[in-house]
C-alpha cells in the first residue's frame, strides 16, 4: 500500500505540472494570436503603401530601361561620329604629309628626336664620369650654409683689416717719400758744396803752378820744355790733373731703397732714424772719400 501512495503522489505531481504546462500554452498561444492580429492589421493598412511602391517600383524600371535605351543609342551615334572624325583625322594627315613644311617637320623631329637619345647618352656618360671624379676628389671643405657664412665674414674682416693696414702704409710711404725728397735736396747741397770746394782747390792749384813756372830757372823751364815737346803723352797727363775732379754720382735708386726698407710695417721708428742716420753718414763719407783720392791724384 505505502508504495502505490508513492506511485500516487507521483502520478499527481506529473499532472500538476502538465496542467502548468498546459496553461503556459494557452497563454502563449493567446499572446500568438494576439500577435497576429495586430500583424493582420498592420498588413491590411500596410497593403494600399505596397501597391503604390510597387507600382513606383515598375515605373522606376522602365524608365531606367528607356535611358538605357537611349544612352545605348547616343554611344551608337557618338562613337560613328568618333569614327567619321579619325578617318577625315587621317585623310588630313596623310594630305599634310605630303606638303614640304611637313615632310622639313618629320625631318626635325627625327634629328631632335636622335639628339635628345645623343643628350641621354651622354648624361648617362657624364654621371658616370662624375661619380667616379666625385670618389676621387676630396671632400667638400664646407658642408653646411653656416660654415661659408663664417668663412664669407672671417674673409671680410680680413679684408677689412687689410685695407687699413695697407692705408696705414700709404700714409707712412708718403711721409717716407717726403723724407726721401728731403735727403735728396740735402744730396744736391753736398754735390753743390762739393763742386765749389773742388773748383776752389782747382783754382788754388793752377794758380801755384804758374808762380812755380814763373819762379823756374830759365833753363830749366826750357829743359822742361823740351821734354814736354819730346813726350806729350806728360802734357796730356798734366791736362788731366789740372781738369776739375768727377763728382761721384749718387744714383737715385739709393733713395729708392730707402722707401723699399721703410715700406714694411714692422719697423720702428727708432730703427727708421737709425737708418736716417746711417745713410746720411755713408753720403757725407763718400763726399769726403772723393776728395782724398782727388788729392793723392795731384
Amino acid at each position: 500500500i505505502s508504495v502505490y501512495t508513492v506511485k500516487i503522489t507521483e502520478k499527481k505531481n506529473e499532472i500538476t505540472r502538465l496542467q502548468e504546462n498546459i496553461n503556459n500554452c494557452n497563454e502563449a498561444i493567446a499572446d500568438l494570436r494576439k500577435q497576429n492580429e495586430s500583424s493582420k492589421e498592420s498588413c491590411n493598412a500596410w497593403k494600399p503603401t505596397y501597391v503604390i511602391l510597387s507600382k513606383h517600383e515598375e515605373y522606376l524600371k522602365n524608365e531606367l530601361e528607356a535611358l538605357q535605351e537611349a544612352t545605348e543609342n547616343e554611344r551608337k551615334m557618338y562613337q560613328d561620329y568618333i569614327t567619321q572624325y579619325k578617318e577625315i583625322l587621317k585623310q588630313h594627315r596623310e594630305k599634310y604629309a605630303e606638303t614640304a613644311l611637313a615632310q622639313k617637320y618629320y625631318q626635325k623631329k627625327k634629328e631632335v628626336e636622335e639628339i635628345q637619345t645623343r643628350v641621354l647618352k651622354l648624361s648617362e656618360k657624364y654621371k658616370l664620369k662624375e661619380d667616379a671624379c666625385m670618389d676621387i676628389l676630396e671632400p667638400v671643405p664646407f658642408q653646411s650654409l653656416n660654415d661659408w657664412a663664417l668663412e664669407i665674414a672671417s674673409s671680410r674682416q680680413k679684408t677689412q683689416e687689410m685695407l687699413k693696414l695697407a692705408a696705414i702704409a700709404r700714409q707712412e710711404s708718403i711721409e717716407l717719400q717726403k723724407e726721401a725728397e728731403e735727403l735728396e735736396m740735402k744730396i744736391n747741397n753736398f754735390k753743390k758744396t762739393f763742386e765749389d770746394t773742388t773748383e776752389d782747390q782747382n783754382n788754388s792749384e793752377m794758380i801755384e803752378g804758374k808762380n812755380q813756372k814763373i819762379l823756374e830757372k830759365p833753363e830749366e823751364f826750357k829743359e822742361r820744355i823740351f821734354e814736354e815737346s819730346e813726350h806729350p803723352s806728360l802734357l796730356n797727363e798734366k791736362h788731366q790733373l789740372y781738369k776739375p775732379l768727377h763728382v761721384p754720382f749718387i744714383p737715385r735708386k739709393l733713395v729708392q731703397s730707402v722707401q723699399s726698407i721703410r715700406f714694411s710695417m714692422q719697423q720702428t721708428e727708432t730703427g727708421r732714424e737709425e737708418k736716417e742716420k746711417t745713410m746720411e753718414l755713408s753720403v757725407a763719407a763718400s763726399s769726403s772719400s772723393s776728395p782724398a783720392e782727388n788729392s793723392a791724384q795731384v
